[in-house]
């Protein structure tokens, strides 16, 4: 009997302990610590300083500044060249394997596709530029005159025949490269025997079906038209959409910019910016107008609708101090005072 006492204690005290054990498991389990300091728990925004280059090279419509030169710094060397209206050679000319969607506003909306048949010719001011008739009235540009980039004025300071010999208006076309050609391969795309010209149509180019923004999943094949939530783009529409938001370094440089900033969350950030020759003298200083006291302000609100007319109305003139606005950004940053970067609120007497 007594060793049957001594074995039951046991039993007893094994599972008292298993049970303590397991309790002491679960109450680890339940415990979360903290990644970080109790002090840094609610973190800081990264401040972000934009610079957007207004120079005169911004009007351009090709990609590097003396493309297919021999002399260096010659912007007309390259021009009336097939190669120079192809996106397989100039990587701001038209390229049919890119869909060419619009770019987005303040609040992360599309700004609308363009028409062919009336295309707008800045795609950023649609009240004060004309628009174009690219079935009929299309003239590929080689610089654009542009003192303001949102000006109404619609003279052109260089055209390009695209090596077809006769830069007048017609029906919308690009310069395909065909790598099958003699003496043509991949490697080959500054052989303008190797292109071919395209006019543009609704089946001119490859077949497209995009997701519309209210639907959910994917698209089937284009040739099966069963999905509700999808829409077929022929053509023309890619076309209208690159002439209108991408065929100038300008107009790249806003759709690319502010499709990029417009996919941030409000509050991400704290965002200042600036241009190489215009609203940059306040950069850190609370001036007024059209630069909106550009110090680092929280990415929201009016801040943001502001940036996004300050980027959107950006124009293209004068030359590219690129050191002098790394100048600029680099003060900004080790200023102290009311706008200090390290300012909980930059700007705001009440830090």
């Amino acid at each position: 009997m007594k060793g049957k006492g001594i074995i039951s204690r046991f039993a007893v005290s094994s599972v008292t302990v298993m049970f303590l054990w397991l309790l002491g498991m679960v109450q680890a389990q339940a415990v979360t610590v903290a990644p970080l300091p109790l002090e840094l728990a609610n973190g800081s925004k990264p401040n972000v300083i934009l610079t957007f280059d207004d120079s005169g090279s911004m009007r351009r419509a090709y990609i590097p500044d003396d493309m297919n030169c021999s002399t260096a710094g010659n912007s007309d060397c390259g021009r009336d060249l097939k190669r120079g209206c192809s996106g397989s050679f100039n990587p701001v000319a038209y390229n049919p394997a890119i869909d060419y969607m619009p770019p987005l506003n303040a609040s992360g909306v599309p700004m609308g596709n363009s028409t062919f048949t009336s295309a707008w010719t800045n795609g950023f001011n649609r009240t004060a530029q004309p628009t174009v008739n690219l079935s009929a009235d299309f003239r590929p540009a080689w610089i654009m005159n542009g003192t303001s980039g949102n000006s109404a004025s619609t003279s052109i300071v260089t055209y390009t025949d695209c090596g077809t010999g006769d830069d007048s208006g017609m029906a919308a076309y690009y310069m395909k490269y065909d790598p099958a050609g003699t003496s043509c391969s991949p490697a080959a795309t500054s052989n303008d025997a190797c292109y071919t010209n395209t006019t543009v149509s609704t089946t001119s180019g490859a077949s497209r079906f995009r997701l519309n923004l209210a639907g959910v999943g994917t698209c089937p094949d284009p040739a099966v038209l069963s999905n509700a939530a999808c829409t077929s783009q022929d053509e023309g529409i890619n076309f209208a959409n690159w002439y209108s938001y991408y065929r100038t370094r300008m107009l790249l440089a806003k759709s690319a910019a502010g499709t990029a900033f417009a996919k941030l969350d409000d509050d991400s950030i704290r965002i200042a910016y600036q241009r190489l020759n215009t609203c940059n003298g306040g950069l850190g200083v609370a001036d007024a107008g059209a630069c909106d006291g550009n110090y680092l302000k929280l990415f929201s609100s009016t801040a943001r609708t502001n940036f996004f007319t300050w980027l959107y109305n950006s124009g293209a003139n004068d030359s590219t101090p690129l050191r002098d606005a790394t100048r600029r950004a680099g003060d900004h940053i080790g200023q102290t005072g009311l706008y200090s970067p390290f300012s909980q609120s930059p700007g705001n007497s009440a830090n």
